[in-house]
């Protein structure tokens, strides 16, 4: 039997029980909803970015409804637990084309990452209280063929808005972004390789890690579980995460829909929010961590289009995935074999 139908048939022949009560389950909910998403009133840094780190195994219980001090049956529109979101959404990109490019075409993954911030030091032994909002954004072109050039287009790469002060505009586009770029905005990397060193020995990484890992990854969930517990990764790689959405959106259909499954294997994951086809999820980061993931599912297609946490949720990536009939022309800063 199917994990989805599993799920649907939890609580399925409890009794009905009065309007009140269910309204009452409800408000309760939202309510536990509403303080888990409180924002710290702390200031955060945008992390470096690396493509990696956000991550966890997801996982999910059913759960029909909840009241004080009693279980009662579902209200008539309940909001749906994650193991019913992931199991919908592996059984959705098994079908979906969106990933599925023909010869010569690319599939275009666009991530932006958006950080309100306030303050900055003009100058030693000064600070000036602003708010501004600092974004990111890095534009990947994967061939149909893997084996070719992957485009990283990085010409939007910065970007300052919202400024609450607009004098300090421009002082604050030269302390934040100041630093330049050593690399061509746009650059070609062949099989998408990068290369790299410690200045006496080159070493080549790649632009998604777990890409080189999809041939190896079970794809019945129960095996990929036990096989991510038991992987140890190779020198300058991290560890697999099945929640980095460009390794995600980029594996296989099966090899999504057995990563959606598996996160549904371990408990600890709830619904955040549900706004049309588009579903976030929370996910604990595991181990000793209290530091609770989010991703953003779109459920018509199957794919992830969104992360952040909710222990910082001012700090967040959106996606957006489509497939191109063309990349642009990008540099090449290595040996092609």
């Amino acid at each position: 039997m199917q994990l989805l139908e599993r799920v649907r048939e939890i609580g399925a022949d409890e009794a009905q029980v009065a309007e009140e009560s269910i309204q009452n389950a409800r408000r309760a909910l939202n309510r536990e909803i509403a303080g888990g998403l409180a924002p710290r009133a702390r200031r955060r840094r945008l992390r470096a970015w690396t493509g990696i780190g956000i991550g966890g195994l997801v996982a999910g219980a059913a759960v029909t409804a909840i009241v004080v001090g009693s279980v009662v049956a579902p209200p008539s529109t309940p909001i749906a637990s994650a193991a019913v979101v992931l199991a919908e959404a592996a059984e959705v990109t098994l079908t979906t084309e969106a990933l599925t490019p023909a010869p010569g075409q690319y599939i275009r993954i666009s991530e932006t990452w958006t950080q309100p911030m306030r303050g900055f030091v003009p100058e030693e032994g000064t600070e000036i209280d602003v708010t501004y909002t600092l974004s990111r954004t890095r534009t990947l072109y994967v061939p149909a063929d893997r084996s070719e050039d992957w485009i990283e287009d990085s010409t939007d790469a910065e970007k300052i808005t919202d400024v609450s002060e607009p004098q300090w505009k421009g002082r604050i586009e030269e302390q934040e972004l100041s630093g330049g770029r050593m690399l061509p905005d746009i650059v070609a990397h062949p099989g998408g390789r990068i290369m790299g060193g410690d200045g006496w020995e080159t070493h080549y990484y790649h632009l998604s890690p777990m890409s080189r890992l999809y041939g190896q990854m079970p794809r019945d969930p129960q095996a990929l579980l036990d096989w991510l517990a038991a992987y140890e990764p190779d020198s300058g790689y991290p560890p697999p995460r099945l929640t980095e959405p460009i390794d995600f959106n980029l594996a296989p259909a099966d090899l999504r829909a057995a990563m959606f499954q598996t996160m549904a294997l371990l408990p600890g994951a709830r619904v955040v929010s549900q706004d049309g086809d588009f579903t976030t999820v929370a996910i604990p980061d595991g181990g000793e961590s209290n530091w609770m993931e989010t991703v953003t599912i779109d459920m018509r297609r199957g794919l992830m289009v969104g992360r952040s946490s909710l222990d910082s949720p001012e700090s967040r990536g959106s996606l957006d995935v489509s497939i191109v009939d063309s990349a642009p022309a990008g540099v090449h800063l290595q040996p092609e074999n």
